[in-house]
């Protein structure tokens, strides 16, 4: 019996042999996932040994991608879609997968031509379902921008947020890339400081999302516009308008959430500049907040001491410190502004000893923040103003000694780009406007994806429009930012 049930299996394995050695289809289809098996493993290798990675081995690998999409539209051409509907199918899938695998590879090289000439031709000659589409489509904006053809990259966003109306997939999820392209070309525009530009994709953003919430009423999609709107209406500083926003994020039982009240007092601080209002806000969230979180309280403390601060209430606003101290001295320990308004609210109150000293303390417990490293430019600003400008210099001195021990200790980190940032500055302040424009253009190129490293570019290009009269290098500067600044969050 068991001999019997052998042999029926080896038959059974023959005849699938004999079919698929018989289906050119089948064939194809075998010989692509093959060629993309190695791809994939390939590719987990390098993740798991970096070691792997070498120009030789990369280049094989990019050789292997080529390969598999000329064999994908091959079987493509070869293959009736008719006789074998199913196989056509999965060919048609597969070439989408090695299009993307092209996409990878192509993009982290920096050829962007290749990525927009791959995605092009897929969409020239396969009919992709929705969600491959939709892909396709940011995939290829994304592509278009990176190679500095901002007019085309808004035109493919612009026709994809229009034709995947709503942009979710078949199980009713929001595809975020699809959802978030008008924001995303609003917060371009808006960071390179094209106003003429930012104004247009502000009108387009802020009507496609209110479609969405009136289309869509108290479902994710109309929560999640509400969100976007909120970010767009904050980021063109209409702070009335986003809070409003922000206020129809609500619970089950129709309470605003913690994260988005805290949102709002933030808005009410540092956007309207209301700080009574900001401070009841946050005294609202605190008389709710459960034992576990410490963390919101503390944070809110800080806050809550900085608007002391700005309302001249300097006691108020150290005492606030010291309450946080006394509560949560390992988090007071860990957070350098903190610190640093300490040393503020004796320099206001114009006790400048124990503010210098306050600010000694910040600088040797905690000289690679920011805030360490900016206090030695203001106390050498204050030397100079007081008209003591050997002791300015030496301040300066020092900035410049701790700013290179910081980026020689911290190479390749952003804290090493925040200390390069902070000898730009110096070198401003010396008047020295080429080397401070070079140094912050490294930084840029170093940096490029950071947000230090954004400010970099920025601040080039306003030394180059303002101080060197090469408004030529700063449009250039700025067009490398935009480009960029290609993924959407």
């Amino acid at each position: 019996m068991k001999h019997r049930s052998v042999v029926i299996a080896l038959l059974l394995i023959v005849s699938i042999i004999v079919s698929c050695s018989d289906n050119r289809a089948v064939q194809y289809r075998y010989k692509l996932e093959q060629l993309s098996f190695e791809i994939d493993r390939t590719t987990r290798d390098f993740q798991l040994k970096p070691e792997l990675r070498s120009k030789e081995s990369i280049t094989v690998l990019g050789n292997n991608i080529t390969k598999l999409v000329q064999a994908c539209y091959e079987a493509l051409e070869s293959v009736s879609a008719e006789d074998f509907p199913d196989e056509y199918r999965q060919i048609e899938q597969i070439t989408f997968q090695s299009i993307t695998k092209s996409t990878q590879y192509y993009f982290a090289a920096g050829n962007y031509n290749n990525c927009i000439t791959g995605i092009e031709e897929l969409m020239a000659r396969i009919r992709l379902p929705k969600v491959e589409l939709m892909s396709a489509y940011y995939n290829l904006g994304r592509a278009l921008q990176a190679n500095g053809n901002w007019d085309s990259c808004q035109a493919i966003y612009d026709i994809a947020a229009v034709n995947f109306y709503p942009p979710t997939d078949q199980q009713g999820e929001i595809i975020i890339h699809v959802f978030n392209m008008p924001l995303h070309l609003y917060t371009v525009s808006k960071r390179i400081g094209d106003d003429a530009i930012a104004a247009k994709r502000f009108t387009f953003a802020n009507e496609y999302y209110e479609k969405i919430a009136n289309d869509f009423p108290n479902t994710k999609l109309s929560i999640t516009s509400g969100a976007n709107l909120a970010r767009l209406f904050e980021m063109d500083n209409q702070y009335t308008e986003a809070i409003s926003y922000i206020e129809k994020m609500v619970d089950s039982t129709g309470e605003i959430y913690q994260a988005a009240q805290l949102r709002i007092a933030g808005i009410l601080n540092r956007g309207l500049k209301k700080y009574d209002k900001a401070l009841a806000a946050y005294n609202s969230v605190e008389s709710n907040l459960a034992a576990k979180d410490s963390l919101v309280l503390a944070s809110i403390m800080i806050d809550k001491a900085r608007i002391y601060f700005k309302q001249n209430k300097y006691r108020d606003s150290r005492q606030m410190l010291i309450e946080l101290d006394r509560q949560f001295p390992r988090i007071m320990k860990s957070i350098p502004s903190a610190q640093h308004l300490k040393g503020q609210t004796f320099e206001m109150e114009g006790n400048w000893d124990r503010a210098e000293t306050e600010y000694r303390f910040l600088i040797d417990n905690f000289g690679a923040s920011n805030e360490a490293m900016a206090i030695f430019l203001h106390i050498a600003k204050h030397y100079k103003d007081k008209n003591r400008p050997q002791t300015a210099e030496i301040w300066y001195n020092k900035a410049s000694s701790h700013y290179d021990l910081i980026a020689t200790q911290a190479t390749g980190t952003i804290k090493e780009a925040a200390a390069l940032s902070y000898k730009a500055e110096l070198y401003r302040i010396k008047r020295d406007w080429e080397t401070a424009a070079l140094t912050l253009e490294e930084i840029f190129n170093r940096f490029t994806r950071s947000e230090v490293g954004q400010r970099a570019n920025i601040a080039a290009a306003r030394i180059y429009t303002l101080e060197l009269d090469n408004k030529l290098k700063a449009d250039s500067l700025l067009a490398s930012l935009r480009a960029s600044m290609n993924e959407i969050r």
